[in-house]
């Protein structure tokens, strides 16, 4: 039996992210979600998995990406692809915390590092304040060469570990502590 074609794509709940930005990593993939194409379930799982990752570089990592299909009344062989989003609080860092580190104090690391910095005054401009698992690498590589270059050739940063604090009155943010070892 024929599967059905897609006539319509639809994303409810879009509020951090637009439909272009989907379109521009799903380009940028290679991955096609086109009009009038067979309907297929691992491209569409392929789609939420990008919309998951636009939605983490955001901040959000406790968004939940469902998708449905829908026949079109009177037309059996069209599908309706819908894709819900529910966004969650938005995960914002407080603190972050060292742990081993002895020569260089906690805002002296805390500094080197460009991507996971706590939220602070300028970081509503910046968009900084949010954890961001992809970039934490390149953070943690900027403090292995600082220790580096002052002679403490074996150092090195352990995996991240995030521990939630608290929730903000509104529920729209939650804040979280962001937990580095450091072996000197």
């Amino acid at each position: 039996e024929e599967r059905p074609r897609i006539k319509i794509v639809d994303y409810e709940g879009l509020t951090a992210v637009t439909r272009s930005d989907i379109a521009d990593r799903l380009k940028e993939r290679g991955i096609e979600l086109r009009l009038d194409s067979f309907l297929d379930d691992r491209v569409l799982r392929r789609v939420a998995t990008v919309v998951r990752e636009l939605y983490a570089d955001k901040g959000y990592r406790d968004v939940l990406v469902t998708q449905r299909v829908d026949p079109l009344p009177d037309r059996p062989k069209l599908a309706h692809v819908v894709f819900s989003v529910a966004e969650g609080p938005r995960v914002a860092l407080r603190d972050v915390e060292f742990i081993g580190n002895t020569v260089f104090t906690d805002a002296e690391l805390t500094r080197l590092m460009k991507a996971n910095r706590p939220i602070g005054l300028l970081s509503l401009v910046s968009g900084r304040g949010t954890f961001n698992a992809a970039k934490f690498e390149d953070d943690a590589q900027a403090i292995t060469a600082h220790y580096r270059n002052q002679g403490y050739i074996e150092a090195q940063i352990g995996d991240p570990e995030i521990r939630p604090l608290d929730d903000s009155i509104d529920g729209k943010t939650r804040w979280v502590q962001l937990r580095i070892d450091v072996t000197e």
